[in-house]
């Protein structure tokens, strides 16, 4: 019984924070990802009802000069 209650502890402790991600937080892994394998670099603007979900730039704004 233990163990059981023991791995239903960790499953919660390790699934508990995907669940609680939010909308920004999941757009942000899934550009994040794709900026990774370099095939994204830019902006990203994602709004909803008026709200800003995320605000963020990924990569450099000058890759010669190495300028974030």
């Amino acid at each position: 019984m233990l163990r059981q209650s023991a791995r239903l502890l960790l499953l919660l402790l390790v699934a508990l924070p995907l669940a609680a991600a939010t909308p920004g937080q999941k757009i942000d892994d899934f550009i994040t990802s794709y900026h990774k394998l370099r095939q994204f670099n830019g902006a990203a603007l994602v709004a909803r009802d008026g709200e800003v979900l995320l605000r963020k730039g990924y990569g450099m704004a000058n890759m010669e000069w190495q300028v974030p």
